[in-house]
């Protein structure tokens, strides 16, 4: 038997039709535009959106466009910066790099983990900094777990890894091992390609790319160098090769029943190595991980796999008696 549409089913049907192709009409003039216009203007779009929307502007607009002269006057001549954070955590930094532009508008990288982590590090926790950039997260990671803990930050490009030591001198701190080694599923040698536009875009290079060679080691014979035997947060943010990272830590992982993983992930990314974020999450939901999404206040709100949407940072942990909540 047919069942005719009703008017109003029809109009609802051609409703969503027209959003349909108003979506893919925007999606493809954003692809156009990101083509035609010049990526030295995209980036001012991008960190004026930015700063549009940190407290700094809401409170004072006309300081905050000043700040950001400044950046960008120091972004365009290629040059380093310095700056200090309100509660007087200074970094140095090249000004071609958006984690460090975050946190010089906003104190802190991914300002809601950073809240989560204020609730779940504590004096004596082990933190691991897998891709670390300049120090963001290492920085904080280290006044968080104290003199008791220890953090050992990995960035595997030699001109990132040099500003890197320069943040831990800055801090004095003695509770940071810093590893200028490229993580993969075994030992080796990988080639790293640096992004002159955003430092903290340097990945694994593939071929054609202009890159130099770093030495690899799986994260997990690392740590058993370092007498590490669990590990409280493992952070990944790797450009894509998320998949062999963690395969290089599955010992690890195992060990830690409380362990918390943080990943950044994106299709674009992952796709440069012939994988896929699927491939991630189905690997971490095979090790009995869950997803979480952090909301604006630090709290954690758990997902089926079926939510996770790319791109996106979500944290992994078990969902276990003690395990973080």
């Amino acid at each position: 038997m047919k069942i005719q549409s009703s008017p109003s089913s029809a109009s609802t049907t051609g409703l969503k039709g027209a959003c349909s192709r108003v979506f893919a009409l925007k999606g493809l003039l954003s692809k156009i535009a990101r083509k035609l216009i010049p990526s030295s203007i995209q980036d001012i779009f991008s960190k004026c959106k930015f700063v549009r929307g940190t407290e700094l502007f809401s409170k004072n607009p006309i300081q905050a466009i000043l700040k950001l002269a400044r950046w960008l006057v120091l972004h365009w001549m290629n040059r380093e910066i310095s700056f200090a954070t309100p509660d007087g955590t200074h970094f140095i930094s090249m000004a071609r790099n958006f984690s460090s532009f975050c946190v010089y508008f906003a104190d802190y990288r991914d300002p809601p983990i950073q809240l989560f982590l204020r609730h779940h590090l504590h004096k004596g926790s082990v933190f691991v900094d897998a891709g670390a950039n300049i120090g963001t997260y290492t920085i904080r990671a280290a006044q968080l777990v104290g003199s008791e803990g220890k953090v050992i930050a990995v960035e595997a490009h030699p001109h990132i890894y040099g500003y890197l030591q320069k943040n831990i001198a800055l801090q004095g701190l003695k509770n940071v091992i810093p590893l200028n080694i490229a993580l993969d599923a075994q030992d080796g040698t990988a080639e790293m390609s640096y992004n002159s536009s955003n430092a903290g875009m340097t990945h694994v290079a593939v071929h054609g790319e202009k890159a130099i060679s770093v030495p690899s080691e799986a994260l997990d014979g690392i740590l058993t160098k370092l007498g590490v035997q669990q590990v409280d947060y493992l952070k990944i943010d790797v450009e894509g090769f998320e998949f062999p990272v963690l395969q290089g830590a599955k010992k690890i992982i195992a060990n830690s029943p409380d362990i918390v993983i943080q990943t950044e992930l994106d299709n674009t990314h992952a796709q440069r190595y012939g994988r896929s974020v699927k491939e991630v999450i189905d690997l971490l939901c095979a090790w009995g991980l869950t997803p979480h999404l952090i909301d604006n206040n630090g709290n954690a709100n758990v997902l089926l796999k079926s939510e996770i949407e790319v791109p996106s940072d979500l944290l992994w942990w078990r969902e276990i008696d003690g395990a973080t909540s």
